[in-house]
């Protein structure tokens, strides 16, 4: 995003790093790989690089579906059987790919299921039942409340991979509301600040904020399967980039109104004399 944004230039060192990255990512979790093309792909449509993405989205599926058959001929893929046991091979990311769709082998498909059913449980509880206002609370283990976990197990499940089904059970149905209004609100300013800079023509500060916009939003998505703003490899990120995001949409806002300013004040003293 930060290259599509026009705020670096790659290198082949980088462009490789990058490759070698997406590959693991995409073969360890299903969450990363779509935080890593949902907002890469709103990047380069909003900065008009359809074309090439095209490309690169044409030439990555002609290589994946040749390294695929080649590696199945090769070496016969045996399906993991919990997510730790997933290996970085081409049938894994298939594997992973096809699951997002639906289309999944049998592991892949119960840890979606194992999801959605404690998803339902937290909306049924919360929503439909009698912690509507109050949640749960930030105390119990969710996991050992909803019957999924004992609470004498050694390293106890907590989340349940949502972080918006986390804050709903945990603080009802108005720490859901105020969660998102506060994610609208921050994405509204930012948004407004950088169709602003775009159209006065302030290209670099347009391309940080879609920067930062596309940064949040990989990890809100990661958030939304994954236990991810819960820890801090990225929950200190996340909140980084939100202050970032407004701190850049203040000083914007006083530099273009110190711009504005000294127009201003140049206007009347031309008219003056």
């Amino acid at each position: 995003m930060f290259v599509l944004a026009g705020l670096r230039k790659p290198t082949p060192i980088w462009t490789a790093s990058l490759i070698a990255g997406v590959v693991v990512i995409s073969a360890v979790s299903r969450a990363a790989f779509l935080a890593f093309a949902v907002p890469v792909t709103l990047a380069a449509l909003a900065v008009g690089k359809v074309r090439p993405l095209l490309a690169v989205v044409a030439t990555g599926a002609v290589l994946l579906a040749a390294s695929y058959a080649i590696e199945m001929s090769i070496s016969g893929y045996q399906e993991a059987r919990v997510s730790t046991e997933r290996r970085i091979s081409v049938a894994q990311i298939v594997e992973n790919i096809s699951s997002i769709v639906g289309q999944g082998g049998a592991q892949t498909e119960d840890t979606t299921q194992w999801r959605a059913n404690w998803w339902r449980t937290i909306v049924d509880k919360t929503v439909h039942g009698p912690y509507f206002w109050t949640g749960r609370g930030f105390g119990v283990n969710l996991a050992v409340e909803d019957g999924l976990a004992r609470a004498n197990s050694e390293r106890p499940l907590r989340s349940p991979h949502s972080a918006h089904m986390t804050i709903l059970a945990r603080a009802g149905v108005p720490g859901l509301v105020l969660w998102v209004a506060f994610l609208a609100a921050w994405f509204g300013t930012l948004l407004r600040a950088m169709v602003q800079a775009h159209s006065r023509g302030h290209t670099e500060w347009a391309a940080l904020m879609l920067f930062i916009a596309c940064y949040v939003s990989s990890c809100i998505i990661n958030a939304s399967f994954d236990v991810a703003l819960e820890a801090p490899m990225q929950g200190i990120w996340f909140w980084c980039l939100i202050g970032f995001g407004i701190g850049t949409t203040m000083l914007y806002r006083y530099l273009l109104g110190q711009d504005e300013y000294e127009v201003g004040t140049g206007a009347l003293k031309h008219a003056h004399e």
